[in-house]
């Protein structure tokens, strides 16, 4: 019908070119329908995560209250991936023995983004935008 209202050529080279741009965004449209991940399905999941977050933080609260160490440690081990100690090495040594300067910890969530303590003097403050308020 198309064909008749232009004026084109039964399987000429315009019409295949019409065909082949038909498929190819066919081809686009299903690869995009693919990609649609619904939006329950996402909420779901991301309210799923949150009630972990928020039974792990509970946890470790309640965990730092008692005395045992280890359950201490494997319960902020849900929250916090790793702790990362940075040292500055000293010029002065003492005796067979240099001593190095605590520098810096980042404390590596799970999820989210690093926390970056500095050391200035003898306290620890945390990096200008290392911490969101």
């Amino acid at each position: 019908m198309v064909r008749a209202r232009i004026g084109l050529e039964p399987d000429g080279t315009a019409d295949k070119m019409m065909i082949q741009d038909i498929r190819e965004t066919e081809r686009q449209l299903a690869e995009l329908e693919s990609a649609i991940i619904p939006i329950d399905g996402r909420l779901d999941a991301i309210y799923a995560e949150l009630e972990r977050l928020d039974r792990a933080i509970l946890s470790a609260q309640s965990a730092i209250e008692g005395s045992n160490n280890r359950e201490k440690a494997e319960t902020v081990s849900q929250i916090v991936k790793r702790i990362v100690v940075v040292h500055e090495p000293n010029s002065v040594a003492t005796g067979n023995k240099s001593r190095n300067s605590l520098k810096q910890l980042i404390f590596e969530p799970h999820q989210g983004k690093p926390v970056v303590y500095e050391m200035d003097r003898h306290h620890l403050y945390p990096s200008i935008g290392s911490v969101s308020r």
